[in-house]
């Protein structure tokens, strides 16, 4: 594969109800731009760049095991999350899973894992992504292709790129079943640092954007 083209194929971890549903295409494309406030209409207020990654050098890599979030520490003590896009802590609604291509296993951690690395960020962008919803909650199975945006990462250190998207499912409580498929954009996050003055940080955790998800 071209060092610079973001290219491949993911299958879902929720599979369909249905066996005419088919496997997903997830991304592709060359050279895909590195600014997500060109590329997503509504961005989230807390939103940064990805090109404001680049250069930094990654040490740990965190994933919350109670919500659909990644954080990434750097050496230079700043923090940063990947977050879904409309993602209430308090009202989490259906199931979000955030997914990654095997190329990112390693660097981004399992629910709650945890992984310490020195990677320097060589390439970060928002990329578009298609992929094969459905809705089998009915007696009639609807499918439809869908378009949501990724973010991918390159480092100096790793060969290929490292993708990561987000899912919704809903899956039959009886059966097991997944019966819905959907997927959200994703989007980084400047977060907090953490190390912390106490006394600093009791009075400014009262004005830390409710947006911000703890992991």
């Amino acid at each position: 594969m071209d060092e610079d083209s973001i290219t491949g194929s993911s299958a879902s971890s929720c599979a369909s109800s249905s066996p005419t549903t088919p496997a997903s295409t997830l991304f592709g494309g060359r050279k895909h731009t590195a600014n997500t406030k060109s590329t997503r209409v509504d961005p989230a207020p807390d939103e940064v760049d990805p090109v404001s990654l680049v250069g930094k050098t990654l040490v740990q890599v965190r994933r919350s095991p109670a919500h659909p979030s990644v954080t990434l520490h750097f050496s230079d003590k700043s923090s940063y999350q990947i977050r879904v896009d409309g993602y209430n802590p308090q009202f989490p609604g259906l199931n979000k899973v955030l997914e990654m291509n095997a190329q990112s296993h390693g660097v981004f951690p399992e629910s709650g894992g945890q992984t310490n690395v020195n990677l320097t960020i060589d390439r970060c962008a928002s990329i578009t992504m298609r992929d094969k919803a459905f809705d089998a909650r009915s007696s009639k199975e609807t499918s439809w292709d869908q378009t949501h945006l990724g973010v991918v990462f390159k480092f100096r250190e790793r060969a290929g790129w490292h993708c990561l998207w987000a899912m919704l499912a809903d899956n039959d409580s009886s059966t097991g079943l997944c019966v819905f498929r959907s997927f959200e954009d994703v989007y980084i996050a400047q977060t907090p640092p953490r190390s912390f003055n106490k006394g600093h940080n009791k009075r400014r955790s009262r004005h830390v954007h409710e947006r911000q998800i703890r992991v």
